[in-house]
């Protein structure tokens, strides 16, 4: 359950960063930035990042990126953020 008031986008991104941690944890991935979620959803991404700002959201093409997603702008998107 959501625990506060947010976009319907935002309240479905916080539900899949709920999911992503319980699938996380059934692998034992420990690492919140090892947590990985590629959308195109602007809000969707807000709202993983809501639930823990620490997993990694890359914007995968339009609306969240003028880019669309390929090998090349997830390679992109690690060596700019790391």
């Amino acid at each position: 359950k959501i625990p506060f008031n947010m976009d319907k986008h935002m309240g479905l991104g916080w539900k899949k960063a709920k999911s992503m941690e319980k699938t996380a944890q059934h692998f034992n991935i420990t690492d919140p930035s090892k947590i990985i979620l590629l959308d195109n959803d602007p809000l969707f991404l807000i709202g993983v990042s809501e639930y823990n700002k620490n997993y990694t959201v890359i914007p995968a093409g339009e609306p969240a990126d003028k880019y669309q997603l390929s090998m090349e702008t997830i390679d992109n998107y690690f060596k700019k953020n790391n």
